[in-house]
Formats: C-alpha cells, sequence, structure tokens
C-alpha cells in the first residue's frame, strides 16, 4: 500500500445489522455436512454455495449444483422448525399460493452438535422491499388477496404448530394469555433498570387480559407469523413466492396482520394491501405481538431494540381507556 493511501474504512452497521453479523458469523456448519445433504437430494455436487446473511434464526445457503439445480438450504440450531413449515407449504401450494417445495428436512450432527436442515427449492425474484415504486401499489394488493386465501386454510388448534398442523390452544385468547414467555414476572425483573418501561410493560399485560376475550375466537385458521418484505418475493411485477413458514401458526388471521402493522404498517399500510381490520382488534393483538417482540429482544440481548419496542407499546396503548 502506498504509505499516502488510507485504509479501507468499515462502513458503520446499523445495531440491528451489527446484531444480525454477529449471529451468522457464529454459525459455520462444515463444508462436508452441507455437501452430503446436497448430494443427497440432487446426486450431484456443488458447483456454487453463496452463505446468505439474512434474518437472525437460520443460517442460510443460496446453492446451484454442477447439474444446474438450485436451492435453498436453511439449518437451524435449536427446537426443530421446518416440519410445521413444510405442512403449511404443502396446504399453501394446494390453493395455489406460490411457495417452494421442500426437499428434504433432516436432523444432522456437525462438529458435535445437532442441526435440524431444511432444503427448499429456490424460487426466482427479489425482495418485496426492492420492487420498483410504480410496481409497488399492484403488488401489495396481490400480497392482500394471497394473505386472505392462507388465512381460509384451517388448523386443528392455537399456536406454534406441529407437523400435522395442530396447536396446543383451544381459543385465539387461551393462546394470547397461555404463553408464559410474556408473563410480567418474566419481562419485569429484565427491565429493573427501567422503572417506567416496567410500568408501561406492566400495563400492556394488564390490558391483554382485559380485553383479549372480548375478540376471541375457536375457529383457527394458518397465520404465516412471520409476514414481513423479505419473506416475499417478487418477479416481473407480480409475487413468485412466499417463503420462510419456520413459524407458521394456528391463529386468529388478524395476527398475521398486527405484525405487519406495527413493523411495516407505516412504510406499507394495510390499506395499501386492501385489507380491512376491525381496529379494537388489531390495537389488542398487535399488543400481545409486541409482547413476544419484547421478549425476543431480551432474551437474545438486543438491547437497541428494547426501548423502542416499549415505544411501540406505548404508543398502542394510547388507544386504550
Amino acid at each position: 500500500m502506498n504509505p499516502d493511501e488510507k485504509p479501507p474504512v468499515e462502513p458503520v452497521l446499523s445495531p440491528g445489522l451489527e446484531f444480525q453479523k454477529r449471529r451468522h458469523e457464529g454459525w459455520n456448519t462444515s463444508a462436508e455436512a452441507i455437501s452430503g445433504i446436497i448430494q443427497e437430494v440432487f446426486n450431484s455436487p456443488i458447483r456454487e454455495k453463496k452463505k446468505i446473511v439474512n434474518g437472525e434464526n437460520n443460517e442460510v445457503y443460496d446453492i446451484t449444483t454442477e447439474s444446474g439445480e438450485e436451492a435453498i438450504v436453511r439449518i437451524h440450531r435449536e427446537s426443530p422448525r421446518f416440519q410445521k413449515e413444510r405442512w403449511a407449504i404443502e396446504r399453501c401450494a394446494e390453493l395455489g399460493i406460490p411457495v417452494p417445495k421442500v426437499l428434504l428436512i433432516k436432523d444432522i450432527i456437525d462438529n458435535g452438535q445437532a442441526l435440524q436442515v431444511c432444503v427448499e427449492t429456490k424460487i426466482p425474484g427479489h425482495s418485496l422491499d426492492k420492487t420498483p415504486a410504480e410496481e409497488l401499489p399492484a403488488v401489495l394488493l396481490e400480497l392482500g388477496q394471497i394473505l386472505l386465501k392462507l388465512h381460509t386454510i384451517p388448523t386443528n388448534g392455537f399456536g406454534r404448530l406441529d407437523k400435522d398442523g395442530k396447536g396446543k390452544f383451544a381459543t385465539s385468547a387461551e393462546l394470547a394469555l397461555g404463553n408464559k414467555d410474556i408473563l410480567p414476572a418474566k419481562l419485569l425483573p429484565q427491565l429493573a433498570d427501567k422503572p417506567e418501561e416496567q410500568q408501561i410493560v406492566a400495563r400492556a399485560y394488564e390490558i391483554l387480559q382485559r380485553e383479549i376475550s372480548k375478540h376471541s375466537t375457536a375457529e383457527s385458521y394458518l397465520a404465516h407469523n412471520d409476514i414481513q418484505p423479505n419473506h416475499v418475493l417478487v418477479k416481473d411485477g407480480k409475487i413468485s413466492g412466499l417463503i420462510d413458514f419456520e413459524s407458521a401458526s394456528g391463529a386468529d388471521p388478524i395476527l398475521d396482520f398486527a405484525l405487519w402493522d406495527f413493523k411495516f404498517g407505516k412504510k406499507y399500510p394495510l390499506s395499501a394491501l386492501g385489507v380491512e381490520c376491525d381496529q379494537n382488534k388489531l390495537n389488542i393483538w398487535k399488543v400481545y405481538r409486541l409482547l413476544t417482540s419484547l421478549d425476543y429482544c431480551l432474551e437474545n440481548g438486543k438491547k437497541h431494540a428494547v426501548t423502542r419496542t416499549v415505544g411501540q407499546i406505548q404508543e398502542v396503548l394510547e388507544r386504550f381507556k
């Protein structure tokens, strides 16, 4: 290097992207394990393998084989997640909803660690947030229609699904109030140094207890439960696929819209999806989803997101008297 030249400056990442980067840096399944999985599925070696650093739950690779097949490999390190994804994807495909095809789900041991691997066909396209402005209105309306169709798929109970589409709760209120991860006894001690935030979270749970039964139902339907722009693929101005169903749940369908509204509603309002919701019902499910989001942030050390999430909770609480 010329002594007068300055070394390249590393880009400054947002706290969220820095958290994501650190997580992915710790996920390094051996090349031998991935090659063995691809050989089992396609009977062909890998020609190209690209690690995708996106999301916070899975190690992901974009694979092209020597024989030309393309696939996405996702690897999870905690509880098994992909069996319910296969059930949800198969039900969606039966209705003509564009989804990938699950080619293999397999439990393996790599470097002494238990992993679950899912191989799916690769859907062409770019994520929703990269859609040109002139195409976006039609794409958002199409997304709304696809979600409404997805929400006609019945499940056997509420909550995270098993491999047969069964949840553990009988009603949507039982799902909300039966979630031990959002109990004040768990959340409030983790906010001990922030008494104002403790008060907001405690009030949120009180309102959830008071209001959720008014909007409860015993009819459960499939919810994607993690619908976001990165999970909607677009090609040539049309939605080419919905992906990442690993959080699929039995739910009141408004659960998907509650999540979308508090995360992405300012940029992509529900009205742009052509979706109308009972606002009181939407708001109480936003309280629930925000509490689950807060638990996730606290459990995973996402300090940068805790205060923001509590602020969002407070904003929703202002709609309750």
